[in-house]
């Protein structure tokens, strides 16, 4: 899926994500929320999107105190790879924003890989944070 640069950005779609994970590593770690908005150019709210996440894995207690979710809020709750083609379903071929975007983009990509065999989508990605850092110094 490519995203079609030449659409009017007042048609464009765009979609704000971000993952609440069991830690930093892409590899070792686990998403356990993952939470997006779809809006136009003008600000227009369209969906949203909200999924607790069952990681396998336990929670940190560290990472519980920084956002909140528990063991027992995740459990029996559906694995990211039941959750995943409904949210690729949901971003279609909209441009994707995310603060710190490579961090929640690579949260995504390695389970996408190992659902999709290597295949992910081809989103265009912005980074807020690196569009804020640049935008005021």
């Amino acid at each position: 899926m490519s995203v079609p640069l030449d659409r009017p950005a007042a048609t464009q779609l765009f979609v704000a994500l971000d993952t609440e994970t069991t830690g930093l590593s892409p590899v070792d770690d686990r998403i356990v929320e993952l939470a997006a908005v779809a809006f136009r150019a003008d600000g227009t709210e369209l969906v949203t999107f909200e999924q607790l996440i069952d990681p396998g894995i336990p929670i940190p207690p560290l990472l519980t105190r920084i956002h909140g979710i528990t063991n027992e809020m995740v459990a029996g709750k559906p694995s990211i790879e039941k959750v995943l083609p409904a949210f690729v379903r949901f971003i279609g071929d909209a441009v994707l924003l995310a603060h710190n975007a490579p961090y929640d983009v690579s949260m995504l990509l390695v389970p996408m890989m190992r659902l999709g065999g290597g295949v992910a989508p081809g989103n265009l990605v912005l980074d807020t944070c690196a569009l804020a850092r640049a935008a005021f110094p």
